[in-house]
Protein backbone atom coordinates (compact mmCIF):
# COMPACT_ATOMS: atom_id res chain seq x y z
CA UNK A 1 0.00 0.00 0.00
CA UNK A 2 1.18 3.31 -0.60
CA UNK A 3 2.08 5.45 2.26
CA UNK A 4 -0.24 8.26 2.21
CA UNK A 5 -3.56 6.68 1.79
CA UNK A 6 -6.28 7.97 -0.76
CA UNK A 7 -8.65 9.06 2.38
CA UNK A 8 -5.85 10.52 4.05
CA UNK A 9 -4.34 13.13 1.98
CA UNK A 10 -6.26 16.41 2.69
CA UNK A 11 -4.20 18.48 -0.02
CA UNK A 12 -3.35 18.26 -3.83
CA UNK A 13 0.27 17.73 -3.41
CA UNK A 14 -0.52 14.43 -0.91
CA UNK A 15 -3.16 13.50 -3.96
CA UNK A 16 0.21 13.54 -6.60
CA UNK A 17 2.14 11.64 -4.03
CA UNK A 18 -0.80 8.73 -3.45
CA UNK A 19 -0.94 8.59 -7.20
CA UNK A 20 2.41 8.06 -8.43
CA UNK A 21 3.45 6.17 -5.23
CA UNK A 22 0.46 3.54 -6.37
CA UNK A 23 1.49 3.64 -9.75
CA UNK A 24 5.44 3.01 -9.33
CA UNK A 25 4.21 0.04 -6.64
CA UNK A 26 1.75 -1.46 -9.24
CA UNK A 27 4.56 -1.07 -12.16
CA UNK A 28 6.64 -2.98 -10.25
CA UNK A 29 4.45 -5.71 -9.36
CA UNK A 30 3.03 -6.50 -12.79
CA UNK A 31 5.61 -5.19 -15.87
CA UNK A 32 3.60 -4.18 -18.71
CA UNK A 33 4.18 -7.05 -21.04
CA UNK A 34 3.04 -9.16 -18.47
CA UNK A 35 -0.26 -7.29 -18.01
CA UNK A 36 -0.53 -7.53 -22.05
CA UNK A 37 -0.07 -11.07 -21.71
CA UNK A 38 -2.41 -11.86 -18.88
CA UNK A 39 -4.76 -9.69 -20.51
CA UNK A 40 -4.45 -11.38 -24.01
CA UNK A 41 -5.19 -14.62 -22.29
CA UNK A 42 -8.11 -14.06 -20.15
CA UNK A 43 -9.67 -12.09 -23.53
CA UNK A 44 -8.98 -15.57 -25.53
CA UNK A 45 -10.63 -17.58 -22.53
CA UNK A 46 -13.63 -15.72 -22.47
CA UNK A 47 -14.08 -15.59 -26.32
CA UNK A 48 -13.66 -19.38 -25.82
CA UNK A 49 -16.53 -19.01 -22.94
CA UNK A 50 -19.04 -17.19 -25.49
CA UNK A 51 -18.13 -19.11 -28.79
CA UNK A 52 -18.75 -22.30 -26.52
CA UNK A 53 -22.41 -21.16 -25.53
CA UNK A 54 -23.55 -19.51 -28.44
CA UNK A 55 -24.33 -21.20 -32.13
CA UNK A 56 -21.55 -19.95 -34.59
CA UNK A 57 -21.73 -21.76 -37.60
CA UNK A 58 -25.63 -21.19 -37.87
CA UNK A 59 -27.04 -19.05 -40.46
CA UNK A 60 -30.55 -18.72 -41.21
CA UNK A 61 -29.79 -17.20 -44.49
CA UNK A 62 -27.34 -17.64 -47.80
CA UNK A 63 -25.01 -14.01 -47.77
CA UNK A 64 -22.27 -16.50 -49.28
CA UNK A 65 -23.01 -13.76 -52.89
CA UNK A 66 -22.76 -10.13 -50.87
CA UNK A 67 -19.64 -8.41 -52.52
CA UNK A 68 -18.40 -7.42 -48.59
CA UNK A 69 -18.88 -11.55 -47.72
CA UNK A 70 -17.04 -12.14 -51.11
CA UNK A 71 -14.16 -9.82 -49.82
CA UNK A 72 -14.13 -11.05 -46.68
CA UNK A 73 -10.17 -11.58 -46.50
CA UNK A 74 -9.57 -8.80 -48.25
CA UNK A 75 -11.67 -6.83 -45.69
CA UNK A 76 -10.32 -8.97 -42.68
CA UNK A 77 -6.40 -8.30 -43.74
CA UNK A 78 -6.99 -4.35 -44.46
CA UNK A 79 -8.08 -3.97 -41.05
CA UNK A 80 -5.57 -5.99 -39.50
CA UNK A 81 -2.83 -4.50 -40.86
CA UNK A 82 -4.23 -0.90 -40.50
CA UNK A 83 -5.43 1.46 -37.56
CA UNK A 84 -7.72 3.12 -40.08
CA UNK A 85 -9.62 1.65 -42.91
CA UNK A 86 -12.07 3.04 -45.41
CA UNK A 87 -15.00 0.87 -46.98
CA UNK A 88 -16.27 2.67 -49.55
CA UNK A 89 -18.92 0.08 -50.53
CA UNK A 90 -22.40 0.44 -52.92
CA UNK A 91 -25.74 0.29 -50.65
CA UNK A 92 -26.83 -3.13 -50.51
CA UNK A 93 -22.90 -4.72 -50.50
CA UNK A 94 -23.56 -5.38 -46.92
CA UNK A 95 -20.36 -3.97 -45.23
CA UNK A 96 -23.17 -2.68 -41.84
CA UNK A 97 -24.30 -6.39 -41.24
CA UNK A 98 -21.15 -8.14 -42.42
CA UNK A 99 -17.99 -6.29 -41.70
CA UNK A 100 -18.48 -6.78 -37.49
CA UNK A 101 -19.16 -10.27 -37.89
CA UNK A 102 -16.57 -11.06 -40.06
CA UNK A 103 -14.21 -9.17 -36.91
CA UNK A 104 -16.15 -11.49 -34.62
CA UNK A 105 -15.77 -14.81 -36.41
CA UNK A 106 -12.09 -14.35 -37.84
CA UNK A 107 -11.12 -12.73 -33.79
CA UNK A 108 -8.37 -14.98 -31.75
CA UNK A 109 -9.37 -13.73 -28.86
CA UNK A 110 -12.32 -11.21 -27.33
CA UNK A 111 -13.36 -8.65 -29.41
CA UNK A 112 -15.54 -5.27 -28.32
CA UNK A 113 -16.74 -3.90 -31.43
CA UNK A 114 -19.12 -0.50 -31.74
CA UNK A 115 -20.95 0.11 -34.60
CA UNK A 116 -22.59 3.99 -35.09
CA UNK A 117 -25.48 4.94 -37.27
CA UNK A 118 -27.14 7.91 -37.95
CA UNK A 119 -30.90 7.04 -37.00
CA UNK A 120 -32.20 5.09 -33.59
CA UNK A 121 -34.50 2.86 -36.00
CA UNK A 122 -30.92 1.97 -38.35
CA UNK A 123 -29.30 1.02 -35.26
CA UNK A 124 -32.07 -1.37 -33.85
CA UNK A 125 -33.39 -2.84 -37.33
CA UNK A 126 -29.69 -3.23 -38.18
CA UNK A 127 -28.84 -5.48 -34.70
CA UNK A 128 -32.42 -7.21 -35.14
CA UNK A 129 -31.38 -8.49 -38.48
CA UNK A 130 -27.97 -9.73 -38.10
CA UNK A 131 -29.16 -11.51 -34.69
CA UNK A 132 -31.96 -13.39 -37.14
CA UNK A 133 -29.63 -14.25 -39.30
CA UNK A 134 -27.41 -16.13 -36.82
CA UNK A 135 -29.53 -17.01 -35.13
CA UNK A 136 -28.96 -15.22 -31.82
CA UNK A 137 -31.14 -13.24 -29.64
CA UNK A 138 -31.28 -9.53 -29.57
CA UNK A 139 -28.65 -8.68 -26.83
CA UNK A 140 -26.70 -11.61 -26.29
CA UNK A 141 -23.80 -11.90 -28.62
CA UNK A 142 -25.18 -8.68 -30.47
CA UNK A 143 -27.35 -5.51 -29.33
CA UNK A 144 -28.16 -2.26 -29.49
CA UNK A 145 -28.16 1.25 -27.29
CA UNK A 146 -30.44 3.83 -28.55
CA UNK A 147 -30.51 6.59 -25.96
CA UNK A 148 -32.27 5.36 -22.76
CA UNK A 149 -33.08 2.20 -24.62
CA UNK A 150 -30.35 -0.83 -24.60
CA UNK A 151 -30.49 -4.19 -25.30
CA UNK A 152 -26.67 -6.03 -24.48
CA UNK A 153 -25.14 -8.46 -22.63
CA UNK A 154 -22.51 -7.50 -20.26
CA UNK A 155 -21.04 -11.05 -20.07
CA UNK A 156 -21.53 -11.61 -23.74
CA UNK A 157 -22.11 -8.96 -26.44
CA UNK A 158 -19.49 -8.68 -28.94
CA UNK A 159 -21.15 -6.21 -30.91
CA UNK A 160 -23.43 -3.48 -30.73
CA UNK A 161 -24.97 -0.90 -32.74
CA UNK A 162 -26.03 2.46 -31.54
CA UNK A 163 -26.58 5.45 -32.54
CA UNK A 164 -23.63 8.41 -33.30
CA UNK A 165 -24.90 10.48 -30.45
CA UNK A 166 -24.93 7.90 -27.93
CA UNK A 167 -20.78 6.88 -29.03
CA UNK A 168 -20.26 10.56 -28.94
CA UNK A 169 -21.90 11.23 -25.56
CA UNK A 170 -19.41 8.43 -24.37
CA UNK A 171 -16.36 9.29 -25.72
CA UNK A 172 -16.89 12.90 -24.36
CA UNK A 173 -17.26 11.36 -20.47
CA UNK A 174 -13.66 8.96 -20.93
CA UNK A 175 -11.90 10.22 -23.73
CA UNK A 176 -10.35 6.82 -24.04
CA UNK A 177 -10.89 3.78 -26.54
CA UNK A 178 -9.71 1.03 -23.85
CA UNK A 179 -13.62 -0.59 -23.77
CA UNK A 180 -13.50 -1.03 -27.68
CA UNK A 181 -11.13 -2.94 -29.86
CA UNK A 182 -13.12 -1.91 -33.18
CA UNK A 183 -14.92 1.26 -33.70
CA UNK A 184 -17.22 1.12 -37.19
CA UNK A 185 -18.57 5.05 -38.21
CA UNK A 186 -21.43 4.09 -40.63
CA UNK A 187 -22.99 6.14 -42.99
CA UNK A 188 -20.24 8.41 -42.71
CA UNK A 189 -21.07 10.30 -45.95
CA UNK A 190 -24.18 11.95 -44.38
CA UNK A 191 -22.05 14.00 -42.51
CA UNK A 192 -24.49 15.50 -39.62
CA UNK A 193 -23.52 17.51 -36.48
CA UNK A 194 -23.16 14.07 -34.42
CA UNK A 195 -20.77 12.69 -37.36
CA UNK A 196 -18.73 15.38 -37.71
CA UNK A 197 -18.37 16.16 -33.85
CA UNK A 198 -17.73 12.21 -33.41
CA UNK A 199 -14.68 12.26 -36.25
CA UNK A 200 -13.24 15.33 -34.52
CA UNK A 201 -13.26 13.77 -31.24
CA UNK A 202 -12.04 10.32 -32.31
CA UNK A 203 -9.25 12.62 -34.01
CA UNK A 204 -8.10 14.19 -31.47
CA UNK A 205 -8.03 11.60 -29.49
CA UNK A 206 -5.27 9.64 -31.57
CA UNK A 207 -3.66 12.98 -32.09
CA UNK A 208 -3.23 12.99 -28.64
CA UNK A 209 -2.30 9.17 -28.21
CA UNK A 210 1.84 10.03 -27.94
CA UNK A 211 2.25 6.43 -25.85
CA UNK A 212 0.34 4.38 -28.00
CA UNK A 213 -1.88 3.68 -25.45
CA UNK A 214 -4.50 3.30 -28.16
CA UNK A 215 -2.77 1.49 -30.89
CA UNK A 216 -5.08 -1.61 -30.37
CA UNK A 217 -7.88 0.13 -31.34
CA UNK A 218 -9.81 -0.47 -35.34
CA UNK A 219 -11.17 2.81 -36.33
CA UNK A 220 -13.32 1.65 -39.38
CA UNK A 221 -15.31 4.10 -41.50
CA UNK A 222 -17.94 2.79 -44.22
CA UNK A 223 -19.87 4.96 -46.82
CA UNK A 224 -21.57 4.65 -50.12
CA UNK A 225 -20.09 7.41 -51.38
CA UNK A 226 -17.02 9.42 -49.34
CA UNK A 227 -15.13 12.41 -50.92
CA UNK A 228 -11.70 12.58 -50.78
CA UNK A 229 -11.42 15.72 -49.42
CA UNK A 230 -12.97 14.06 -46.33
CA UNK A 231 -10.68 12.14 -46.18
CA UNK A 232 -7.90 14.05 -46.23
CA UNK A 233 -9.25 16.55 -43.51
CA UNK A 234 -9.41 13.04 -41.55
CA UNK A 235 -6.17 11.84 -41.92
CA UNK A 236 -4.06 15.05 -41.86
CA UNK A 237 -0.42 15.21 -40.72
CA UNK A 238 -1.08 15.53 -37.76
CA UNK A 239 -2.45 11.58 -37.35
CA UNK A 240 0.40 10.79 -40.19
CA UNK A 241 2.93 11.47 -37.43
CA UNK A 242 0.87 8.82 -35.33
CA UNK A 243 1.74 6.11 -38.15
CA UNK A 244 -1.51 5.59 -39.19
CA UNK A 245 -2.26 3.97 -42.46
CA UNK A 246 -5.24 4.64 -44.38
CA UNK A 247 -6.34 1.47 -46.76
CA UNK A 248 -9.74 2.21 -49.01
CA UNK A 249 -11.41 -0.92 -49.84
CA UNK A 250 -13.84 -0.27 -53.21
CA UNK A 251 -16.25 -2.22 -52.84
CA UNK A 252 -18.16 -0.95 -55.39
CA UNK A 253 -15.76 -2.58 -58.03
CA UNK A 254 -17.35 -5.82 -57.80
CA UNK A 255 -20.67 -4.45 -57.98
CA UNK A 256 -21.20 -7.51 -60.55
CA UNK A 257 -20.84 -10.43 -58.36
CA UNK A 258 -23.28 -9.08 -56.24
Amino acid sequence: MPKVAHYNAHNPEEEVQYVEEGRRLYDQAIPDHQVSVIQGKKRMHLRDEIFNKYDFKKRSIDVSKLTAYENKDKIINSIEGNRVVIIDGFTGCGKTTQVPQLIIDRAAELRNVIVTQPRKVAAVSVARRVCEERCWELGTVVGYQVDMDKRVSKEDTLVTYMTTGVLLRKLTGCKTFKEWTHIIVDEVHERDLDTDLLLLLIKKILIEDKLGKERNVKLILMSATIEDVFLDHLISSPLSMCKLRLCKFFARNNRNHA
